[in-house]
């Protein structure tokens, strides 16, 4: 770790081309963390360019809030990134659009109640239900 302007930060270095290195960070604070550390940002900084406070980005980099599509839109432009990339790494439970495909079909609520007991009873991973569901397409747990 070095100083910096009175501040520690890591210094990472990578021999891989940037664009091309993939992110090691799992979820949405991880992934704005380490881009905000990439472009050797401050929090108060990443906040002032973006238009909310320090305590709301620590929250947001904490894991205890998300940001609203503007604001999501904002720090994707001050990270460098696109709105799709920050989303990839959104791992909030998705209950508003399974409730609102429940209340518009029944049958939805009936089936993913029996995903709910199925994975429960058998005790599925959640590497087993994706295979379940994507055959073919390799999970977070194939990756580790």
């Amino acid at each position: 770790m070095v100083e910096n302007g009175g501040k520690w930060r890591k210094q990472l270095t990578s021999l891989a081309d940037p664009a091309t290195t993939l992110s090691v960070a799992r979820y949405f604070g991880d992934r704005i963390v380490e881009l905000r550390n990439e472009k050797d940002f401050s929090v108060r900084d990443l906040a002032k360019m973006v238009g909310v406070s320090a305590p709301f980005l620590t929250d947001v980099e904490k894991k205890r809030r998300y940001p609203a599509d503007d604001t999501l839109a904002k720090l994707a432009k001050a990270l460098g990134t696109t709105v799709e990339d920050l989303k990839t790494y959104d791992n909030r439970p998705p209950t508003k659009e399974l409730a609102e495909l429940a209340d518009e079909d029944v049958d939805y609520a009936f089936v993913f109640r029996k995903i709910v007991d199925r994975v429960k009873e058998s005790g599925m991973s959640p590497g087993d239900v994706e295979r379940r569901f994507f055959p073919g397409e390799q999970t977070d747990e194939d990756q580790k």
